[in-house]
């Protein structure tokens, strides 16, 4: 069973996708991704009726652009995606724990 999942090359929605679909048991996952598929991206992890994305608990965004932060807090606070989280850099990785 896999539950640790890296991905080191930038990532879409699509792929993501995908890439649940084959681990559902994922737990932890670290991507790099642009701007611009932050909130298509995050939105479809952190959604409730996501099956696929239930065991999933912790999410790292490597090569943390200086923005992304304020994005995704902005992102779950208006959304409603998640209401217990911390959301860190370390390292110049963006770290969403939940």
């Amino acid at each position: 069973m896999i539950i640790k999942v890296t991905i080191k090359k930038n990532i879409t929605l699509e792929k993501i996708q995908l890439l649940t679909g084959v681990f559902p048991r994922m737990e932890n996952l670290t991507i790099n991704l642009l701007r611009q598929d932050l909130e298509p991206i995050a939105q479809f992890l952190l959604s409730k009726p996501n099956n696929n994305t239930r065991f999933l608990s912790s999410l790292c965004i490597s090569k943390q652009l200086n923005d992304l932060m304020i994005i995704m807090k902005n992102l779950i606070e208006s959304k409603k995606l998640l209401h217990d989280y911390i959301l860190k850099v370390i390292n110049r990785k963006l770290y969403l724990w939940w």
